[in-house]
């Protein structure tokens, strides 16, 4: 089993710490995350270049609400379980909380055991679908492997855990776990790391912005610039004006 993370998006401050301290008292999770609103929580995801395996979510919110919030989550991952709490057990608001793809939906005043047989019910489906795979025989062998990591090495832009899903018929979780087992490596970050070495040597080339974001795979220049910069700690401009001083 891969190392797990959870994610608690809830506008209410009270609200939010009572979730994310009874989930964190689980000890089924390695990271907790809170988020007091949906694009908090997206910018936290961008930020951290990673998708929580177990989202929890209420609906309404400022700035993006949970099911907004959820459906681009969807976009980046086909795997992440959801459950939503809500206010309101309002019919439209189930329908569209199904069509996302939620695995509970559970109205307030939480309860407390509810809510934790929910995300049980989650971890236990995450881990059925990495046996199914395994049953499957789906072979990730160390030839995948290696091939994987010469196709990062070259152009890390053209890769993603769902893309890769998608191509060799497994979840995301599955890949992950068999790259950590293979390489000692979390997927994820060694993924970034190759994104922002390659990142550096296409600054230091004078490849302009435009390029540098659609070869490395990101949405946006912005989006961009901020994994940079929490990875090398200045911004690329910073870095591609050092680069000059040194040539």
């Amino acid at each position: 089993m891969t190392d797990l993370i959870a994610l608690v998006c809830e506008d209410e401050p009270f609200t939010r710490e009572g979730i994310t301290a009874l989930i964190s008292s689980l000890s089924l999770f390695s990271s907790v995350w809170e988020a007091s609103d949906g694009q908090e929580a997206l910018d936290y995801i961008y930020d951290n270049a990673n998708i929580p395996d177990v989202i929890i979510s209420d609906i309404r919110m400022p700035l993006m609400d949970g099911l907004e919030f959820c459906e681009r989550v969807r976009n980046l991952s086909s795997s992440t379980k959801i459950i939503f709490i809500s206010a309101y057990s309002d019919f439209e608001y189930a329908k569209k909380a199904i069509s996302i793809g939620a695995s509970e939906y559970i109205t307030k005043p939480i309860n407390q055991e509810e809510l934790v047989n929910a995300v049980k019910r989650a971890i236990h489906a995450i881990e059925i679908s990495e046996k199914n795979d395994r049953d499957i025989g789906i072979n990730i062998d160390d030839r995948r492997i290696e091939n994987l990591i010469r196709q990062i090495s070259a152009n890390p832009g053209s890769v993603s855990l769902k893309s890769l899903a998608t191509e060799w018929g497994c979840s995301i979780s599955y890949i992950s776990l068999c790259f950590k087992e293979k390489t000692g490596q979390n997927f994820k970050d060694y993924l970034m790391r190759q994104k922002m070495l390659k990142a550096a040597e296409y600054l230091s080339s004078d490849m302009d912005s435009e390029a540098i974001v659609r070869n490395l795979g990101y949405s946006n220049y912005d989006y961009f610039a901020r994994m940079f910069r929490k990875f090398y700690r200045i911004s690329p401009s910073e870095y591609k004006r050092t680069v000059k001083k040194k040539s």
